[in-house]
């Protein structure tokens, strides 16, 4: 959480250098871009089918990914950020799809939790360099525009 607020002040100091209404306004919505994101995993989860022979960390995934191109519309992000957000869909789809396959051959319960705890915590390195790349995708952009 210390991470993502400390991204937060240094992307609203970042883009302030592009001017009061020009980075601003992109800014405010990078922000509630990533805010709105992080809300999408505990709502995906929730959402997917649980079970045996259910790539469940999969069609997380894949959901996130359908609300997330919803997102990138509503915030007017989408022509700067796809490909990037494309690429974190992607990591993350062949992570999830790698821990479910390991997962179906039924592992002992101990190696099930290593590996959820493996996948969560490669998910979240994922999509904190993924925020990265589209902060500095961002940034590109406005030097370009601005």
């Amino acid at each position: 959480m210390k991470i993502f607020l400390l991204l937060l002040v240094l992307s609203s100091y970042s883009f302030s250098s592009f001017g009061e209404g020009k980075g601003a306004d992109y800014a405010d919505r990078f922000i509630s871009y990533i805010k709105k994101y992080n809300d999408l995993h505990e709502k995906c989860f929730n959402m997917v089918p649980k079970g045996h022979g259910n790539e469940v960390l999969a069609n997380t995934v894949q959901c996130i990914w359908r609300k997330d191109q919803v997102l990138l519309k509503k915030t007017n992000l989408i022509p700067i950020l796809y490909e990037t957000a494309y690429n974190r869909y992607k990591s993350l789809f062949d992570l999830a799809k790698n821990i479910d396959y390991q997962i179906s051959i039924r592992p002992s319960h101990k190696k099930t939790v290593r590996l959820l705890l493996e996948y969560h915590k490669n998910a979240r390195d994922i999509r904190g360099d993924g925020f990265d790349s589209m902060k500095y995708d961002l940034m590109n952009y406005l030097k370009r525009k601005y």
